[in-house]
């Protein structure tokens, strides 16, 4: 019995048109799941709301919550979220007594971090729809005297809020400081 090697599996040619065939099909196969993930959108500058927010006086030091306070909002309906590592800017008017440490302990659970007294960033994405409100007085002030404004900026955004500091030395509380927010 001889067997016939010409006639037997398939020819290079139907080979060639298998393989044109299939590697189009891997391509989209593997792409598909690229596109499933669309790319969050980076908020444009400007996008975010920023107000302040100051009690008529904060007692300084004080442990209570009455603080001057910046809150940074990503509006609903925005399409964007702001990206972690996005930094701002506080300008409190060259305000002596600021320190990077009690900052950061006023805002620990907010989602911000100071790299130094006067600039920060998000440590968390701030999707739309999201707020966050970041304290910027430390509980440390004292034995001052200023008139200034504090200024907030992020990503093109800010808002600016006048406040006098004053001490006074009272026979009952001591030194104490108090800040009108105007």
């Amino acid at each position: 019995m001889t067997k016939d090697l010409t006639a037997s599996g398939p020819s290079r040619r139907s080979i060639a048109k298998g393989a044109a065939w299939a590697v189009p099909a891997v391509s989209v196969a593997a792409a598909a799941p690229a596109l499933a993930a669309s790319p969050i959108a980076v908020c444009a500058p400007g996008t975010l709301v920023v107000t302040a927010n100051c009690p008529p006086v904060i007692q300084l030091p004080t442990a209570d919550a009455q603080q001057l306070t910046f809150t940074v909002t990503n509006p609903a309906g925005s399409g964007c979220t702001v990206p972690t590592d996005t930094t701002f800017t506080v300008d409190r008017g060259g305000l002596a007594g600021v320190f990077v440490t009690p900052l950061n302990d006023l805002n620990a659970s907010v989602g911000v971090l100071f790299d130094t007294a006067t600039t920060g960033h998000l440590t968390a994405p701030l999707v739309e729809g999201q707020s966050v409100t970041i304290q910027v007085f430390p509980r440390n002030l004292a034995n001052v005297a200023v008139a200034q404004d504090a200024t907030f900026t992020i990503d093109g955004s800010s808002a600016t809020q006048a406040y006098t500091i004053i001490s006074a030395t009272l026979p009952v509380l001591g030194t104490t400081s108090v800040a009108l927010c105007a």
